[in-house]
């Protein structure tokens, strides 16, 4: 068990137990006012037995009932029921578990293992339930509360009581024959604990059934920066028998909203060549969604991107960010520019703008560059949406800033109703995103991850027709089940930024839907498009390695993060070139010729 988590069983007992102890009570009561008043006994003799009585549990013999013992035989009556309920209770919480756990190993195949309660696991289990109602399901707990086994119930799950950062209690809920765990609670250090848990545990998997799939929560931090340490790669590594999957809520979120809302798109048919993303409000989620469109926003002929940190404390939060990332830093130009700029505009706290602070909003640029979208993405919901609100009105009043506000939000439902009467009279309409069902979704999740193992299955092909000896010995070319987290980042963003380059070249998808190409797509010809499919990919490659804290090397040195191709396109060779177009070709192919790559 782990020191740092301690079970703590709470089961409500405790309402069970005062409730029997008080029909004790009253039997007792009524006892002693059946050996007091209706027998005369002395008050003392009463007392002594009414104890007597209680506790020995002795009827009243027939022959002695009588209308001057009625209270004695209420008493009586209470007191068993008293008695009885309290040892059936305490049977069942001593083993209720165990029979729980037992009715789990025996009958329980194919079924997934949620970890936690909060708001990710709740959307889990709902979307799981939506999707496939004879799922099995199996909620592991360690703190158990009444509304949580309420809500267990009403979405027909089985609630066992147990510290899944332990491998007995993994077993117990027979994570050897399950076929998914998700770990998704608050804190990294416990979801690796339960990470390591089930390494232990699926060392007695059979080996010939499919490996199991760990979905694990992290931290920004850990998922950016940690993934290359030997400790928490020793949690991470994949198997034969154990197929995990790392995720940060916040980069989720970023990864989703993107292709649900890709900005470029917008601007594009907007007459806009420069993507400007306003950011009301602070968190996490802001970095995320930074980071990644940095990374897969290179599309035609557009200018970097744009952001514009707007609040109070604005210009603190861009410092933080270029801290942590220095290619954000403005004035980069050539090849280390990633970005158009990163601004901050200070406001006050109910963002209740002037027509003069909205004008500068562009201004900062430098090139009044317009602004594209504006993302309410701050941690409460209902300060996302007082700003939301207040910048919209504003908008309106002056006429400017004729764009989408998109609105996180996370449950509250009445914010969605407030949001809903809002958007009755606006061309411009508030989007509510973020909710916690849109995203913590296996099946959506599994979607999400399609581009990117066709991105590694054609890479893997490619390199396995080119060089066999060297493709089968390298870490980078095991298959997907095989691959270490640190490679599937790397593709995710050659998939995420798939659709970015296939919409370069007016072919269209649907945001939220698998990308499927026809076989008949040519992506080599003409010429300009075969340019075009290599310059964007380069520079998007380009983009993710500068964030990730690569620089240009003569020489390829991946502890310093050194990479040669780090350059222009323009500069790189004609061999390099065609490596990116040859790729995107190679991924066009996987998807044509399976469209529903298994997940």
């Amino acid at each position: 068990m782990s020191a740092t988590n301690p079970k703590n069983r709470n089961r409500e007992t405790t309402p069970w137990f005062s409730l029997l102890l008080g029909v004790a009570l009253l039997a007792f009561i009524a006892q002693f006012l059946g050996f007091w008043s209706q027998l005369e006994q002395p008050l003392g003799n009463s007392l002594y037995s009414a104890a007597n009585l209680l506790l020995n549990s002795e009827f009243i013999k027939p022959e002695e009932m009588n209308l001057r013992t009625g209270f004695i035989i209420i008493g009586q009556i209470l007191g068993y029921i008293a008695f009885y309920g309290i040892l059936l209770r305490l049977g069942w919480v001593l083993l209720g578990d165990n029979l729980r756990a037992a009715h789990v190993k025996w009958r329980y195949s194919d079924h997934i293992i949620v970890c936690s309660l909060n708001g990710q696991g709740q959307a889990f289990i709902s979307n799981l339930r939506n999707s496939d109602r004879k799922q099995q399901i199996v909620v592991l707990l360690d703190h158990i509360e009444s509304e949580q086994e309420n809500w267990c119930q009403q979405q027909g799950v089985m609630l066992l009581y147990g510290d899944a950062t332990c491998a007995n209690d993994l077993r117990a809920a027979a994570a050897t024959s399950a076929k998914a765990v998700i770990a998704c609670g608050a804190s990294t250090d416990i979801n690796l604990q339960i990470a390591k848990a089930a390494q232990e545990v699926m060392e007695e998997r059979p080996a010939n059934t499919p490996a199991l799939d760990l979905y694990l929560a992290v931290s920004d931090s850990m998922l950016t920066d940690g993934l290359g340490n030997e400790n928490y790669r020793h949690f991470l590594q994949p198997s034969e028998r154990l197929n995990p999957c790392a995720y940060n809520a916040d980069t989720l979120l970023a990864r989703w909203y993107f292709n649900q809302y890709p900005p470029h798109t917008w601007a594009d048919q907007h007459g806009q060549q420069q993507v400007h993303l306003v950011f009301a409000g602070f968190s996490p989620l802001v970095e995320a969604l930074i980071c990644q469109y940095a990374k897969i926003s290179p599309y035609k002929d557009f200018a970097p991107p744009v952001f514009t940190l707007l609040g109070e404390g604005a210009e603190q939060q861009r410092q933080l960010l270029v801290a942590r990332y220095p290619v954000f830093a403005n004035g980069r130009t050539g090849a280390e520019q990633v970005i158009g700029g990163l601004y901050a505009l200070e406001c006050n706290t109910i963002f209740k703008l002037d027509e003069t602070k909205l004008a500068q909003v562009a201004a900062l640029t430098g090139a009044n560059v317009p602004v594209t979208a504006v993302l309410c993405c701050g941690s409460d919901d209902e300060a996302n949406f007082r700003r939301a609100m207040s910048l919209h009105q504003q908008t309106l009043l002056f006429n400017c800033w004729q764009v989408p506000f998109y609105v996180r939000l996370g449950q509250s439902e009445g914010i969605h109703a407030l949001l809903d009467s809002a958007n009755k009279d606006t061309t411009t309409p508030l989007i509510p995103f973020g909710m916690a069902e849109q995203i913590f979704d296996l099946a959506r999740l599994a979607q999400m991850e399609r581009n990117a193992r066709a991105v590694h299955e054609a890479y893997r092909q490619s390199m396995l027709q080119a060089d066999p000896g060297t493709a089968m010995s390298a870490d980078s070319m095991k298959p997907w089940e095989q691959l270490a987290e640190t490679y599937r980042a790397a593709n995710r963003r050659s998939g995420d930024h798939l659709p970015v380059k296939l919409a370069s070249i007016g072919i269209p998808f649907k945001p939220g839907k698998p990308l499927v190409l026809d076989a008949s797509i040519r992506l080599d010809e003409p010429a300009e498009r075969r340019e075009l499919l290599s310059r964007l990919e380069h520079r998007s490659w380009r983009h993710e390695r500068l964030v990730n804290g690569w620089r240009y090397g003569e020489t390829r040195n991946n502890p310093e993060r050194l990479h040669p191709s780090i350059v222009l396109w323009e500069d790189l060779s004609e061999s390099e070139r065609k490596k990116d177009l040859n790729q995107i070709e190679s991924v066009r192919k996987v998807l044509a010729s399976d469209n529903k790559i298994s997940i």
